[in-house]
């Protein structure tokens, strides 16, 4: 069992699936869910899930929160040192978490658009 009904309301419920990914670590998944919804001027919430299957459900979901991506995609890091979640979207806006170290927004990707 990934959810119980009560943190598949808190989490998943008015969202679907738009990503995942194989975790680097401890039976991990990640998901990016996309909030359901007819309402584009305030934009889409856009919610990262970190799942740690080999933990209890009360502590196996860490989960961010934000309006401000636009067609994200979410990938796994695997190299040593280096496990970690990362999201990024069209306007090169990024998100990592890694567990016990950081999870938040990280600088926008440089891009020179010339040439």
């Amino acid at each position: 069992m990934l959810f119980d009904k009560k943190s598949w309301k808190d989490i998943c419920q008015g969202f679907m699936v738009r990503d995942c990914t194989i975790g680097f670590a401890d039976g991990r998944i990640g998901l990016m869910l996309v909030e359901m919804s007819d309402e584009r001027d305030a934009g889409w919430r856009t919610r990262f899930v970190s799942v740690r299957m080999d933990a209890p459900v009360s502590e196996r979901f860490f989960v961010l929160e934000t309006s401000d991506l636009s067609f994200a995609s979410l990938a796994s890091a695997w190299a040593p040192s280096q496990e970690e979640f990362l999201v990024v979207d069209l306007a090169r806006q990024v998100w990592a978490y890694k567990p016990k170290t950081y999870r938040d927004f990280e600088e926008a990707i440089a891009f020179d658009g010339r040439g």
